[in-house]
C-alpha cells in the first residue's frame, strides 16, 4: 500500500510547506458555494412540492441538474484549456448566484402550470453545470498538491450542507410560516444563501492574490523563479499548469481514465447508492407527529454531519487501500436495502422504528463520507503529476454519471409507500 501523501514529487515536496490557514478556508467556502445553490432546493423540496403538487418533484427536480453535470465534466478538460481557473470559478459562482436568487419567486409566480416546472427545470440544468463547473475546477486545482487540500474542499461541501440545514430551520424558527407555501420564509432562506455565494466571490478574488496561488499555480511567477534558480521544482509546476490541448483534450482523459478507471467506477456505484434513496425514499419514511419540512431538515441534518465526519475519517490515507473501499462500496447496498424496507413500511421488529431511521442515515453517510475522499485520492497517486489535475476530472465524472444513473433508479421507486406528508 502507498504512503499517505499523493505519491507525485511535487506533493512530496509541498508536504513539507507550513500550512496555509488562508487556503483552507477558500477550499472549505468554495467547496460549499460549488453546491449550495442546489443544497437550497433540496432543502426547499416541500416549498416546491406545495408548489406544484403533481410533478413529484423529489424525483423529478434532480434530473436537470445532473444531466448538466455530466455534460460539464465531459467537456470540462475543453473548457480548463480555453478558460483560466479564474475564469471558471468567476463566471459559475455568478450562475449559481443567479439561479439560487430567482429560483423562489419562479415557483411562486407560475405555480400549478406546466410552464412553471418546465422553466424551473430549465434554471436547474443551468445550476447543474454551474455547480460542476465550479466543483471540477476545485478537484482539478487541488488534485495537483497535498492531499488535505483535497479533504478540505471535500469537507466543504459537507459542511456547506449542514450549514444549509441550519439556515433552514432558522428561517423556519423566525417566520413561523403558517403553510410550506409561504414566500417570505423561503425567500429570507435564499437570500441568506446569496449573501454566502457573494462572499465566496470576494474570497476567491483574495485567494487569486494570495502567496499560495502565486507560488504554487502562477506561471508568471514560476519563470521568474525558475530564472533565478531559486526552486528546482518549477519544471514540474509549470507542467502542471500548462492548458495545451496535448494535456487537456478527451486523448489524455483516455489515457488517464485508463490507470484509474478502477476509482472513477466506484465513485460512480457509490453515488448510484446516494441518488438511489436521498432525498425521496428517505423522505419517505412516516415520522408521526412532525412537520414535513421538520423532518426534511433534520433528515439531511443527520446525513450531513455524518457525511462530514466521514470525508474527516477519509484524510487517514494510511489505513485502507483500493481493496478495503472496494468492500465498503458494496457494503453500502445494505443500508440502501433498509431504506427500501422502511419506505415499504414492512412489518419487522425495529426496522420501522424512529430511531433507526436515523441510525440508516448516519451510517449511509458516515461510509459515503470515507469512500468520497478515499477514492479522490487514490486516483490521482495512479498518474503523473502532469496527469493530475485531469484525474480530477475524471473522479467528479464518475460522481455525476452515478448521480444521472441514480437519480433514474429512483424514479420507480416514488409510489412505493404511502407517505401522507408528501402528498400534501
Amino acid at each position: 500500500m502507498k504512503s499517505s501523501s499523493l505519491g507525485s514529487p511535487t506533493t512530496e515536496r509541498h508536504d513539507q510547506v507550513p500550512h496555509d490557514h488562508f487556503a483552507t478556508l477558500y477550499f472549505l467556502c468554495l467547496g460549499g458555494a460549488a453546491t449550495c445553490g442546489w443544497n437550497a432546493g433540496i432543502n426547499c423540496l416541500d416549498y416546491f412540492e406545495a408548489k406544484f403538487p403533481e410533478s413529484n418533484v423529489q424525483f423529478v427536480f434532480p434530473l436537470p441538474p445532473y444531466i448538466a453535470q455530466l455534460i460539464a465534466v465531459l467537456i470540462m478538460a475543453k473548457l480548463s484549456a480555453v478558460f483560466s481557473y479564474n475564469t471558471r470559478i468567476v463566471s459559475s459562482l455568478i450562475g449559481i448566484t443567479l439561479i439560487t436568487a430567482t429560483l423562489p419567486f419562479e415557483a411562486a409566480m407560475f405555480k400549478d402550470s406546466d410552464f412553471g416546472v418546465v422553466v424551473i427545470l430549465v434554471m436547474l440544468f443551468v445550476l447543474g453545470f454551474s455547480n460542476t463547473l465550479c466543483y471540477a475546477s476545485l478537484a482539478g486545482l487541488t488534485s495537483q498538491i497535498e492531499g488535505k487540500y483535497t479533504a478540505y474542499f471535500l469537507i466543504g461541501t459537507a459542511i456547506n450542507s449542514l450549514l444549509m440545514n441550519l439556515f433552514r430551520e432558522l428561517t423556519l424558527l423566525l417566520f413561523k410560516p403558517e403553510t410550506e407555501e409561504e414566500i417570505l420564509c423561503v425567500g429570507a432562506y435564499f437570500g441568506l444563501t446569496v449573501l454566502y455565494l457573494l462572499f465566496c466571490l470576494i474570497l476567491h478574488f483574495q485567494f487569486m492574490k494570495s502567496n499560495f496561488y502565486k507560488t504554487r499555480f502562477d506561471v508568471r511567477t514560476s519563470r521568474r523563479k525558475q530564472t533565478c534558480d531559486l526552486d528546482p521544482e518549477i519544471n514540474v509546476t509549470e507542467t502542471l499548469i500548462d492548458s495545451n490541448e496535448e494535456h487537456k483534450g478527451f486523448r489524455m482523459m483516455g489515457r488517464v481514465f485508463k490507470r484509474i478507471g478502477f476509482y472513477v467506477f466506484l465513485l460512480m456505484v457509490s453515488y448510484i447508492q446516494l441518488l438511489m434513496t436521498i432525498p425521496g425514499l428517505m423522505l419517505k419514511k412516516e415520522i408521526p407527529n412532525i412537520s414535513n419540512s421538520a423532518k426534511t431538515v433534520s433528515m439531511l441534518a443527520a446525513f450531513n454531519i455524518f457525511f462530514i465526519v466521514g470525508k474527516k475519517l477519509g484524510q487517514y490515507r494510511q489505513y485502507y487501500n483500493k481493496y478495503i473501499i472496494l468492500a465498503l462500496v458494496l457494503f453500502r447496498f445494505t443500508f440502501v436495502g433498509l431504506f427500501i424496507a422502511q419506505a415499504m413500511e414492512l412489518d419487522l421488529p425495529f426496522i420501522n422504528t424512529v430511531w433507526f431511521a436515523y441510525v440508516n442515515i448516519a451510517l449511509f453517510g458516515i461510509t459515503l463520507g470515507i469512500v468520497n475522499v478515499a477514492l479522490f485520492l487514490l486516483g490521482p497517486e495512479q498518474v503523473k503529476p502532469e496527469q493530475k489535475e485531469v484525474a480530477g476530472f475524471l473522479s467528479v465524472l464518475g460522481i455525476n454519471v452515478g448521480l444521472i444513473i441514480g437519480a433514474i433508479l429512483a424514479l420507480p421507486f416514488r409510489n412505493i409507500g404511502v407517505n401522507p406528508d408528501m402528498l400534501k
